[in-house]
């Protein structure tokens, strides 16, 4: 929680005052934990506008969830070098296995 940290926080800095630089029982900083804790925060930040994206598209694409279900899956198995990106060659193989017939073009 955001008041543990403010409470961390008040602590280091009366330990700051009285010149206790250093804490036996931890490695961690408050300075530290609180750039983590950002870290933390931003990055929940990001998924959960990635999650709202991702519910905002699919109610706006008609797609049922089974599909969208089966599209994330084929996703996952054809990015092969977990890149989160298909390259041109992962994309046309997973397009024909959810069944969309490509014509054979010279690369």
């Amino acid at each position: 929680k955001k008041s543990n940290l403010k409470s961390i926080e008040e602590i280091g800095g009366v330990m700051e005052e009285k010149l206790i630089l250093d804490n036996r029982y931890t490695e961690h900083s408050t300075v530290g934990i609180a750039q983590q804790w950002d870290q933390l925060d931003h990055q929940v930040m990001r998924m959960q506008h990635n999650i709202e994206q991702q519910i905002q598209a699919k109610n706006q694409s008609g797609v049922s969830e089974d599909a969208l279900r089966e599209f994330s899956m084929m996703f996952k198995h054809f990015d092969k070098d977990k890149s989160g990106k298909l390259d041109h060659v992962e994309f046309k193989s997973c397009l024909r296995a959810l069944g969309y017939d490509l014509p054979m073009v010279a690369e």
